[in-house]
């Protein structure tokens, strides 16, 4: 069995997950531990799904502390509290998708070994407790509020004006109170929690946040702000309305927090050994839960993805991106965003992706015709990153959705294009 993909669980609904899916991992969790935290996002189907979780984790004795709608990141906070921390979510996807996503009491993403001890009891039949053994559910009102006190603890006042756009997700019920909270002036967009995400969708990609780039220019705001359903990503605009790329922030982070050490997965750009240093930049698989171990092994300063999660290890071990927008701002308090983005030099960088069949894929074709290419190395670390003398690309297959991602990147637009161009034909031809 190999339910986990690079972040939890997760399918569409009621197809892929569904109620009969989440029993038995509740009672196959029931195994390992004694008491859980457990909430949903926004989503609509997190209800009949959550209650089937909550059920299989009773009936094996669990006791259930049910937070209710909250991010993800307050899920990992309130794990501390308990045995585990399990959430209802699947972060960016459209709304048709749900999933679960886990983590331990140390504020760590399941690792390996759990997800296969997880994993092999599903293998089993379910064992229940007798009546006189069965967990209690309980409801845990303040698990937002206190993931709210434990950012402003951690952060410094400012009072930058901000654009705030949750994406209609579950980060719509804390992200603004933290942000006014801490000193910021906040004008909100698409913050009603809603299963659906009519604003702009889940995932706050460039070509959707075309709302908060208007928004911020016209508000005359130092920074516009974009989480994810789940509210573990954030994304940032400059006060012209441009997007900032994900490594530009992760340099901006990395300079105020004097970061000797930093994790990132082989997908993010070469700027950050160009501006880090070789020496100070270690890269690993794609996916928070690896970044993570990643961070806790090598002892870093921080981690951080392109897809906008972002790992403090001084303040916890899971993404947060609550926590990020409000470090953000206190950053810009003292500086402007867009004056420190332009200091970073900017490489062109294209990403695409090919929906396909993963069990018609032909990948001992496509692995031969990668490694076959001219290049100065070939790295399977995850999936293949090709290096070029002036560029790389990485071929990999998504950890959450039917799709094999593509991503070039160069010190000029024309390379760029001609390798993805190239490879996008290479891959097309091996799996479809």
């Amino acid at each position: 069995m190999n339910l986990f993909g690079t972040s939890g669980i997760r399918g569409r609904y009621p197809t892929e997950v569904h109620e009969r899916l989440f029993l038995r991992l509740g009672s196959a969790l029931a195994t390992i531990f004694d008491e859980a935290a457990v909430g949903r996002d926004v989503r609509d189907s997190g209800v009949p799904l959550q209650a089937s979780l909550v059920a299989g984790l009773t009936s094996g004795g669990v006791h259930v502390h049910d937070c209710g709608i909250v991010t993800t990141p307050t899920i990992a906070h309130m794990a501390a509290r308990f045995d585990f921390g399990g959430i209802i979510t699947a972060s960016h996807n459209p709304p048709e998708y749900n999933g679960l996503k886990l983590w331990s009491s140390s504020g760590m993403p399941f690792d390996l070994d759990l997800r296969s001890r997880v994993e092999d009891a599903m293998e089993s039949e379910p064992s229940h407790e007798g009546w006189n053994g069965i967990g209690q559910l309980f409801r845990y009102e303040g698990a937002l509020i206190e993931h709210k006190e434990a950012i402003l603890a951690a952060i410094e006042p400012s009072e930058v004006k901000v654009v705030l756009d949750c994406g209609n997700g579950a980060a719509s019920l804390i992200a603004p109170l933290v942000l006014r909270e801490m000193g910021c002036r906040v004008l909100t967009l698409h913050s009603q929690p809603d299963g659906s995400f009519p604003g702009r969708g889940a995932e706050p990609m460039n070509e959707a946040l075309g709302d908060l780039r208007k928004a911020v220019v016209s508000s005359r705001c130092g920074v516009g702000i974009a989480h994810d359903g789940d509210g573990d990503r954030m994304v940032a605009v400059d006060e012209e309305g441009d997007v900032v790329k994900a490594e530009k922030l992760l340099i901006l982070f990395a300079q105020a927090l004097k970061a000797g050490k930093v994790v990132v997965p082989v997908d993010a750009s070469m700027v950050l050994e160009d501006v880090l240093g070789e020496e100070r930049v270690v890269r690993t698989r794609v996916g928070d839960v690896f970044v993570a171990e990643s961070v806790l092994r090598e002892e870093a300063d921080l981690g951080g993805e392109a897809s906008g999660t972002w790992i403090f290890p001084g303040y916890a071990l899971y993404p947060d991106g609550v926590y990020a927008a409000a470090y953000l701002c206190s950053i810009l308090q003292r500086e402007n965003l867009r004056s420190l983005v332009e200091e970073i030099p900017d490489y062109p960088i294209l990403r695409g992706s090919i929906t396909y069949d993963p069990t018609e894929a032909k990948s001992e074709r496509l692995a031969a015709e990668l490694e076959s290419m001219e290049v100065v190395e070939v790295s399977r670390l995850d999936g293949w990153r090709l290096a070029f003398d002036d560029a790389w690309a990485l071929v990999r297959p998504s950890g959450t959705e039917p799709k094999m991602r593509i991503t070039v990147e160069a010190r000029e637009e024309a390379r760029a294009r001609e390798i993805y161009a190239g490879l996008h034909s290479k891959v097309s031809e091996a799996i479809l």
